[in-house]
């Protein structure tokens, strides 16, 4: 196994932890949590052309999330600083993933939920 694919297992697992952190910290909330949102989305962004078993499992977690929320609060969540800031948080790590190791990135990630 090289460096590199190392780098991204590791960094796979800790994108898995941050996806079950905040989807435990906010857990029975009525409001709609815009991190996990943004964190959810920009995944399924890199893992949508990758991998379509791992891209169906975040849609489904995108739609669990905006269930009986109206379009406005779910516009409202994508335009907060909260959703912006998680979804640049993620952003920074999915860069680092090389399109040779991004179905390797996305299962692992998948892997944990």
């Amino acid at each position: 196994m090289n460096k590199r694919f190392k780098g991204v297992r590791a960094l796979s697992a800790s994108l898995s932890f941050g996806l079950l952190v905040a989807s435990g910290v906010h857990a029975g909330e009525p409001a709609l949590n815009a991190q996990d949102l943004a964190v959810t989305e920009r995944v399924l962004k890199l893992c949508g052309p990758v991998d379509p078993v791992v891209a169906k499992k975040l849609q489904d977690k995108v739609s669990d999330l905006v269930k009986g929320k109206s379009e406005a609060d779910v516009a409202k969540a994508r335009d907060s600083e909260e959703y912006k800031k998680g979804y640049t948080l993620i952003d920074g790590f999915v860069a680092q993933v090389d399109e040779d190791n991004a179905k390797a990135f996305c299962t692992d990630s998948a892997a944990d939920k």
